[in-house]
């Protein structure tokens, strides 16, 4: 089965995170299944973060 083409293609951002919060974020995301971070579970958590984010400052300017 062919992949689907995404109509807002992901891209590459490098971040250095302090090592306090990345720890705290690899506790939250970890699998005792998988023994791991799963594959992809930092790019969800981050894009719904930021979804939510951008959310809120629209509902904001709206209020203005």
């Amino acid at each position: 089965m062919p992949q689907r083409l995404l109509t807002v293609r992901p891209t590459s951002l490098h971040i250095s995170l302090p090592e306090d919060l990345r720890a705290r974020m690899d506790l939250h995301l970890w699998s005792g299944l998988e023994q791991r971070v799963p594959k992809g579970a930092y790019q969800r958590l981050i894009v719904s973060l930021l979804r939510e984010y951008f959310k809120s400052l629209d509902r904001s300017a709206k209020n203005v």
